[in-house]
């Protein structure tokens, strides 16, 4: 048990034995979550505690297991136990914890989890049911890819390409998906199967020829109708092959799980943004694309609201799955988070090296400097609103004045760099994106009446020019 010098002090407080008990099964079952954050649950902010209470703490009274903790941390607070002052159970509404566990049974933790719940649906199936096996097994993983219903039942032979690893979108043009092999493999399977065969319930086993067209998936020729063999399913098809599968899984293993096709897709877009390490540059770039792709309409404020949706799904998707109790289970010891303030101690107390450093400094005349910033107003020349810096001193506002050509030079064919012509008022922190110049010094430049800072790699424009063009005769 964490901390277990004090759980147990608390423990001896309480006088009626099945508070006692059920207090005692709450810690227990917030070990492994302390051990995670290496803190005590009475420590945890509001976010974790939610985590707590998402998973299985041994009974299913949420509010008898928040009524027993909040009793705790209020005893550590009033025994200065803990670093917080307030209490956050109070904070907690049951909707944040049905939402992380409605998140759990609505949708999956990564492709392993869908392996897994196939591997129960379908093990031990005989070779008469192959067929049927494997075409619902391709739906379920097309959905987990991303594919939408029609352009699963729309997926022709000619659009995978087992060569590269791809998946044509039947809809919408230059969508395309990346197959694993998995995939590819039962896309193989069905395109080149030629009947449908089915053992009954009274152990015959029913053949059944498939439509000779091309769609991977396709049709039994006894439910066509008006002889027209060339159809693809029904969308409708996709929808009720997951709600049978989902239901064989709860029947075989016990465990509740209602996906449905928008939460498998969604599924495996939060695993795929969860396993990038840009983020951003994925959602704001590849994920806009695909969005675009299937709707070039879309407006960028419905684009963006959209993509924050995503976002705040993302999220929660996250803090359901980030910590399951599974996963506590058996990697205890490896989700230890390394001690920061260890580390620190650690740098703090090495014996630091010691360096003479000479530098050469040529003065800057501040006068022009004073009347530069005065004469700006205390502004950025390049900043687009042409704002202050929200910082005041005794003469206005904070600003600072760079030197085009680094002062640190000394002197050009013109004489003294600390001049006015090869100064510019900037805000510090266009100052010190300035200095930084991967692509060389900036240069003065005037293209149409514009005048612009720029390097090899950037170019910055100067909003206001009051003296710039006069000095260099620009």
């Amino acid at each position: 048990m964490y901390n277990q010098f004090q759980k147990e002090l608390y423990l001896s407080e309480i006088s009626n034995f099945n508070s006692q008990r059920s207090t005692q099964r709450i810690f227990n079952a917030s070990e492994s979550l302390e051990n995670y954050y290496q803190k005590d649950i009475c420590d945890f902010n509001k976010e974790e505690l939610i985590d707590f209470f998402a998973q299985k703490t041994g009974t299913n009274d949420i509010a008898s297991d928040k009524s027993l903790l909040k009793t705790y941390i209020n005893w550590c607070i009033s025994n200065g136990k803990t670093i917080f002052s307030i209490n956050y159970i109070d904070r907690i509404h049951s909707y944040d914890i049905d939402k992380r566990t409605i998140f759990r049974e609505k949708y999956l933790l990564n492709g392993n989890e869908l392996d897994d719940m196939l591997n129960i649906v379908y093990e031990g199936i005989d070779s008469s049911e192959k067929t049927v096996a494997a075409s619902k097994e391709l739906i379920i993983r097309l959905c987990y890819l991303g594919l939408e219903n029609e352009e699963i039942v729309q997926l022709k032979k000619e659009m995978v390409d087992y060569e590269n690893h791809i998946i044509f979108s039947a809809i919408y043009p230059g969508l395309k998906y990346s197959a694993n092999d998995k995939v590819l493999e039962l896309c193989k399977y069905c395109s080149e199967q030629t009947e449908y065969i089915l053992s009954k319930s009274n152990g015959q086993v029913c053949h059944e020829p498939l439509c000779d067209n091309d769609y991977v998936i396709r049709r039994r020729i006894g439910t066509v109708k008006n002889n027209i063999y060339n159809e693809p399913l029904r969308f409708g098809h996709v929808i009720h092959k997951i709600k049978e599968f989902c239901n064989e899984y709860e029947k075989k293993s016990g465990k509740k799980k209602t996906l449905t096709a928008d939460k498998l897709r969604d599924s495996g877009l939060f695993h795929l943004i969860h396993s990038v390490n840009d983020k951003e540059s994925f959602l704001y770039n590849d994920l806009t694309t695909k969005l675009l792709l299937k709707d070039p309409d879309l407006s960028p404020r419905n684009l963006r609201d959209k993509i924050n949706r995503i976002k705040k799904s993302y999220e929660i998707w996250v803090r359901a799955f980030e910590y399951p109790e599974f996963q506590f289970q058996q990697n205890r010891h490896t989700l230890k988070k390394p001690d920061i303030f260890e580390e620190i101690s650690q740098i703090y107390e090495k014996e630091r090296d010691k360096a003479t450093v000479t530098q050469e400094h040529y003065t800057r005349n501040q006068q022009i400097i004073s009347r530069l910033k005065k004469e700006y107003g205390f502004r950025c020349q390049l900043c687009q609103k042409n704002n202050y810096f929200n910082i005041e001193t005794l003469d206005g506002y904070y600003v600072e004045v760079h030197h085009i050509i680094p002062n640190s030079e000394g002197v050009d064919e013109e004489g003294s760099l600390d001049r006015p012509g090869n100064m510019i008022v900037v805000c510090p922190n266009h100052h010190r994106y300035l200095h930084w110049n991967k692509g060389g010094n900036y240069k003065l430049q005037k293209e149409n009446d514009c005048l612009y800072l720029a390097n090899d790699s950037d170019k910055l424009a100067i909003i206001t020019d009051l003296h710039l063009s006069k000095y260099n005769n620009l």
